[in-house]
């Protein structure tokens, strides 16, 4: 503990004698005049941290949210809407025609089921 208290003392004193009355830095190494370069490093790794999780999150905003989720979500209503459309025409005969029809295919299915269950 001494050590360290002695070490801030020496520092603190070393300082006060290099910079009482000065204006400018007295000792001129330029890696103390570049911060050791740490502004320099520490913009090259935000920009291309930054600039790699702004591309890859464009690329999932593009892919998923534009892609599937709404421009996808805007086309399965809209074909949906589509296909329902055609289906309604506004002829009683017509609809009951396809509810004729669909009575067969579920009569058919559900034959078919049981005899299928059957040979098995």
């Amino acid at each position: 503990m001494a050590v360290s208290i002695g070490a801030a003392l020496a520092g603190i004193a070393l300082g006060f004698l290099l910079y009482r009355g000065r204006d400018k830095e007295p000792l001129k190494i330029s890696l103390f005049a570049r911060k050791f370069y740490f502004d320099e490093i520490y913009l090259g790794i935000v920009r291309y941290v930054q600039d790699s999780l702004a591309y890859l999150a464009k690329a999932l905003d593009q892919i998923l949210v534009d892609g599937v989720g709404v421009r996808g979500a805007t086309k399965l209503a809209s074909s949906a809407g589509d296909l329902l459309r055609r289906l309604q025409f506004g002829n009683l005969q017509g609809y009951a025609f396809l509810f004729g029809l669909g009575v067969i295919a579920l009569i058919y299915l559900a034959l078919y089921k049981s005899l299928w269950e059957a040979g098995h």
